[in-house]
């Protein structure tokens, strides 16, 4: 234990702590005309030996409109002591994460993102670090990795921002009579004149892009 003192404050350090030396302490000041104390609880707890363990869904695939803002988020779940983040930006023509070392280093390029873009994050009792990326640009597109390391391992995860494709306009797998008339393009309304009977039955709207499909189906009913 250690005190220091200068004209006003006084200091107490204890070093090389161990877990028995937690409990109450308690400073006393007095002088002629009284005293004062203030007490205070220290815990000392043992650190975990254990290199960062990250979320493993996380980051996510990211999908965006050019010229809008994206974020990324990665989350420690284990870490022995308080980790160093690191974000990296790959080249367009890596497709899949690379094996990388305790160092960073890897088969393919990459970029140290500026911890000027990283933001802090809480998700309960664990910590994370948010990457920022305003007004995305083709240059922005492409494979990111958070990457964590502290003094004893490491832990990284990756995943893809993309660009978000433009709403896919309808197409019908087989010509529909003339009385079916297509509305909007767009939206992919359908607009059927003078109902007969046979016009009765299930209509399909499938909406397809690069990225996969999605479909919705009704029921028609046609009443004499």
């Amino acid at each position: 234990m250690d005190r220091y003192f200068n004209s006003s404050l006084w200091f107490f350090r204890l070093r090389d702590l161990v877990p028995d030396d937690s409990g109450k302490y308690t400073c006393i000041v007095t002088n002629p005309y009284g005293s004062i104390n203030h007490t205070f609880t220290l815990k000392v707890v043992v650190k975990p030996q254990s290199r960062p363990i990250l979320q493993s869904d996380l980051p996510r695939n990211t999908t965006v409109k050019l010229g809008d803002n994206a974020t990324m988020e990665c989350i420690v779940l284990v870490s022995g002591t308080l980790p160093d983040f690191r974000w990296l930006k790959w080249d367009k023509n890596i497709t899949s994460q690379p094996k990388m070392n305790g160092m960073m280093k890897a088969s393919g390029s990459n970029k140290l993102i500026d911890p000027i873009h990283y933001k802090t994050i809480k998700d309960g009792e664990y910590h994370g670090m948010q990457l920022e990326i305003y007004n995305v640009s083709d240059n922005d597109l492409g494979l990111y990795t958070c990457f964590v390391s502290n003094h004893i391992g490491y832990d990284y995860n990756s995943a893809f921002l993309i660009k978000s494709e433009e709403r896919p306009r309808p197409t019908t797998s087989e010509k529909y009579p003339p009385r079916i008339r297509l509305i909007s393009r767009d939206n992919g309304i359908v607009k059927i004149k003078n109902t007969q009977l046979v016009d009765a039955g299930n209509y399909t709207c499938i909406a397809a892009n690069s990225l996969g499909s999605v479909n919705a189906t009704l029921e028609l009913h046609v009443r004499q």
